[in-house]
């Protein structure tokens, strides 16, 4: 579902999918009309949701290939394993990032605490497409502790989170292609609040809370919505509700076609053949995990 809010800006709903092994989560990027908001190529929010103690729910073991990931939580804690030997937790207002270049096999899902005692999850994971020169890299994967990230103040009450690129003064610790931005901005009580005017593609999604886009016409935005704003939209002016939480990303196009099949992201139908025949035979960046 699309909402026209101006000449330029567009209001999509994310919708319900089930993701892993079974959790479910609301899906805003790609839709039938935007397959990328400059590199992003996938938006997938998580919960918020409460495991009860056994329950709660990963992905297991899964490849991936010529695209990056982005894992960022408000609440609960997610476990990352690789078999490149990387295994590590990460907790509320920390993130973790993966760039699968050639080749990587995962998983991600609650700590052993948590799946344990139970407890609520509430995150956010993107992909990113890869530059064409680079879909062949080695793999790499990074942690990001709340410390390393860093925060600016926008208004009262009002404050924003920059984990890639530039924005509002700041930058972001993660390091990738297309100059990305990615920020997480968090209101404890209603004010209003100007994004600055952006030279590329740009989206704005609400996690939890709601907005109201002010302009000649007032358009209100929910929970699980999502603005589409193009290179020369003008700033944004969004007068927040108390306890919203919304996420600021886009950038430029990535100089790659995008070719998808399931977790793969190549360029040309040929790679996508020969990255499928790596994974089935255990080749390069498939090797099993130890």
């Amino acid at each position: 579902m699309e909402t026209q809010t101006r000449e330029s800006a567009v209001i999509y709903q994310a919708i319900r999918t089930l993701e892993g092994e079974g959790f479910e989560v609301r899906r805003a990027l790609p839709t039938a009309n935007v397959s990328a908001v400059g590199p992003f190529i996938l938006l997938d929010h998580i919960g918020p949701f409460s495991a009860p103690p056994g329950q709660a729910k990963g992905t297991g073991f899964h490849p991936h290939a010529g695209m990056e990931t982005i894992t960022y939580l408000l609440e609960g804690q997610n476990r990352h394993q690789d078999n490149l030997g990387n295994d590590e937790e990460v907790e509320a207002y920390e993130a973790q990032w993966m760039r699968a270049g050639g080749g990587i096999i995962h998983k991600e899902g609650p700590s052993a605490e948590m799946f344990r005692t139970g407890g609520s999850i509430h995150g956010v994971q993107l992909w990113l497409n890869m530059p064409e020169k680079t879909k062949h890299d080695a793999p790499v994967y990074q942690s990001v502790t709340r410390d390393e990230i860093p925060q600016i103040t926008l208004a009262e009450g009002v404050a924003a989170r920059v984990l890639i690129g530039d924005f509002a003064g700041e930058t972001g610790p993660i390091e990738t292609g297309g100059e990305p931005i990615l920020a997480h901005i968090a209101s404890d009580g209603a004010q209003t609040i100007t994004l600055p005017k952006f030279d590329r593609e740009a989206a704005v999604y609400i996690m939890s809370g709601g907005a109201v886009i002010k302009g000649k016409k007032d358009h209100p935005i929910s929970e699980g919505r999502w603005i589409h704003l193009p290179a020369a939209f003008p700033s944004l002016s969004l007068e927040l509700a108390p306890n919203t939480d919304l996420i600021v990303f886009g950038g430029a196009p990535i100089d790659a076609p995008i070719v998808r099949h399931g977790p793969f992201v190549m360029s040309t139908e040929q790679e996508m053949r020969d990255v499928i025949t790596a994974y089935q035979n255990g080749q390069g960046g498939f090797a099993p995990v130890m």
